[in-house]
């Protein structure tokens, strides 16, 4: 069995069409994300952010 997009399936059920600019948005949302998660700089500071956060409570940070 192939794999279907989210786009196929929603046909495929008869579900409406998600209109291309919401599609396009979400889409450049998702790159803007990855693109934080791959900056150094940015990972550096979530972690200094969260590692006494989780301390706190016991967690085990990496």
């Amino acid at each position: 069995m192939g794999e279907q997009s989210y786009v196929e399936v929603r046909r495929r059920l008869g579900l409406p069409e998600i209109p291309a600019g919401v599609l396009a948005e979400v889409r450049a949302e998702f790159e803007e994300e990855r693109a934080l998660h791959a900056d150094p700089a940015w990972v550096a500071e979530q972690r200094a952010h969260y590692t006494p956060l989780l301390a706190a409570y016991g967690a085990v940070a990496e």
